[in-house]
């Protein structure tokens, strides 16, 4: 058990990612900043139920799990999956494994609305998200997947989204170059309440003055 410190969020994102860096297949993992922009955002809005489109080897999965037993709360997650080496990956990986529900592909996945949708693979029916969610259910897609994000856009006209990324380069023990940013992703609000737009905008601040750190942070390298 790790010592968590006052931004237990950032802590177990940290612990997490250096865990699955350990393990076959982690060349494919969501990136150390995504997974703390998920704990925030399930702290942020009490995240009751989450849907995994992409479980993989269960580096989100296994992070969220472990935030919710962390402070003793409940959640209910399931996930989609239909590749048999990460299928068996998750059974080694994952310490909270029983508490997964795993489906082959999300057309399996009926008479259920989820809190937190995370889109984290390749499934590309993403038409079924419309009877998936409740008024006020947040997406989040992992990473850059535009495909996948141009869909979600047009399935939902009222949504607002924004990126959300790091002004820190990979871990020298990632599986990711190490010259690159942090992964992050975007955030979607389908139905944007007055605390999402406040959130949103917040985002778009920090994003800009990111992005403008990055290029300062470049033009320094360079010299």
């Amino acid at each position: 058990m790790i010592k968590l410190r006052p931004d237990k969020e950032l802590e177990i994102a940290k612990h997490k990612f250096y865990e699955f860096c350990q393990y076959e297949g982690c060349d494919h993992i969501s990136g150390e900043y995504a997974l703390y922009i998920l704990l925030k955002l399930c702290k942020t809005y009490n995240i009751k139920s989450v849907l995994e489109i992409g479980l993989g080897i269960g580096c989100i999965a296994d992070t969220l799990l472990y935030y919710y037993n962390s402070i003793d709360k409940p959640i209910t997650y399931m996930g989609t999956e239909p590749n048999e080496f990460c299928l068996n990956a998750l059974k080694s990986n994952t310490k909270f494994y029983k508490d997964i529900k795993i489906y082959d592909n999300v057309n399996e996945i009926s008479n259920y609305k989820f809190d937190l949708i995370i889109i984290d693979g390749g499934d590309t029916d993403l038409l079924v998200l419309e009877s998936l969610v409740k008024k006020d259910t947040i997406l989040f897609v992992e990473g850059c997947r535009k495909n996948q994000f141009d869909k979600i856009m047009k399935l939902f006209p009222k949504a607002i989204a924004v990126d959300v990324i790091s002004i820190e380069k990979n871990r020298d023990y990632s599986p990711f170059i190490k010259s690159h940013w942090m992964g992050g992703g975007r955030l979607i609000f389908i139905n944007p309440s007055l605390k999402n737009y406040v959130h949103y905008l917040k985002e778009k601040l920090n994003t800009k003055v990111k992005y403008a750190n990055r290029r300062r942070m470049e033009a320094q390298e360079k010299k």
